[in-house]
């Protein structure tokens, strides 16, 4: 009898934590791809998809590596639901920004009132959504979207 209570209360654990699951109810689709700047990929950048259309979709971003390659991550997801690093974002039409500047220390900089100088690693104008021009689509399944910026 010992040995059926014990099998059963196993079994109800093992529902439960089957039923539990990770939590993200987004239908959250793998969404990775390349940065590129006139042919040459881009270590270091950020990447940002923004929601084309409010309320339809949800923003996401991550890194470039050492070969341009990015994998997004929800920002910011609901509470009730827990996404992973790398899950990437929702389906839906996105405005896309990707960002990369380094700041060299001025002489006027030390005194904490000033940045330093900024220098712009990927274009400036593809910071914002007003003037980057870059659009995306992420579809069910899997989604690996091309990036080529140009500097010109």
């Amino acid at each position: 009898m010992s040995q059926h209570l014990l099998r059963t209360s196993l079994l109800v654990l093992l529902v439960g934590l089957v039923g539990c699951g990770s939590g993200n109810n987004l239908n959250t689709q793998l969404v990775e791809g390349v940065v590129t700047l006139d042919g040459q990929t881009v270590d270091g950048a950020t990447v940002e998809f923004l929601p084309a259309e409010n309320g339809e979709g949800l923003a996401a971003s991550g890194f470039t590596d050492n070969a341009g390659k990015f994998t997004l991550t929800v920002l910011n997801p609901p509470e009730e639901n827990q996404v992973e690093v790398g899950s990437g974002t929702t389906p839906g039409q996105y405005q896309v920004t990707v960002r990369k500047a380094i700041v060299a220390p001025t002489p006027e900089s030390s005194s904490r009132q000033t940045m330093g100088k900024k220098t712009y690693i990927v274009p400036q104008k593809y910071e914002t959504v007003r003037t980057s021009g870059l659009t995306a689509t992420v579809t069910e399944g899997s989604n690996n979207i091309q990036l080529d910026l140009q500097s010109k």
